[in-house]
């Protein structure tokens, strides 16, 4: 994910698979895609309740993204949307007029002009469609200004590499027991298929 082509195209590819998940009548609560500073890739699922294990969640992963080193991740999610111009009104989830959408949030760490390091994200959604299933092309929402808890996932200046990856995630998964979290490294997951 070094530029806007590798940020669109996790987006896209991240989008794909939970349109595939949509259609098949199933969907996790949100899945993250992340790299490391090598360009591995790992994808955690993150299940949500509440707002109180949403809070939880999101230290989890906080912790997590800083032992495996983290310099990007798109997060895909369902979603209720409102179609209105204004905040003002119920809450999408209470909006009888309410949509049916699958979310991207990709966040990367870069380095400004002049060497400054700041984070960017972009956007993108697909909206679903029911009796029959349907999912929309992708929608960039370009030009929204990104927000919200799952857009600080990473802090805005690097950190040291954790010098002991496997002992940390050890530890990391027994504080997560019972949360529901799961991790999977993609490279290993593709050596295991092969066999």
């Amino acid at each position: 994910m070094q530029n806007d082509k590798d940020m669109k195209e996790i987006i896209e590819t991240g989008l794909s698979r939970a349109a595939e998940f949509v259609m098949g009548g199933d969907m996790a609560d949100r899945v993250f895609l992340v790299e490391d500073r090598e360009g591995k890739k790992s994808v955690v699922m993150a299940p949500s309740e509440s707002y109180e294990s949403d809070t939880r969640m999101l230290t989890y992963l906080r912790l997590l993204f800083a032992i495996l080193g983290v310099q990007a991740y798109c997060m895909v999610s369902e979603v209720w949307v409102s179609e209105r111009s204004t905040r003002e009104g119920p809450a999408p989830s209470e909006d009888p007029n309410r949509k049916e959408a699958i979310i991207a949030l990709a966040v990367r760490r870069v380095r400004g002009e002049s060497g400054e390091p700041m984070l960017v994200a972009r956007t993108a959604r697909r909206t679903i469609t029911r009796n029959p299933t349907t999912v929309s092309p992708i929608d960039w929402c370009d030009g929204v200004e990104v927000s919200g808890r799952f857009a600080t996932l990473l802090p805005v200046v690097d950190h040291a590499p954790c010098p002991d990856v496997p002992f940390a995630l050890k530890k990391l998964q027994e504080m997560g027991k019972g949360l529901g979290f799961g991790f999977m490294d993609v490279e290993e997951e593709k050596r295991k298929g092969a066999h």
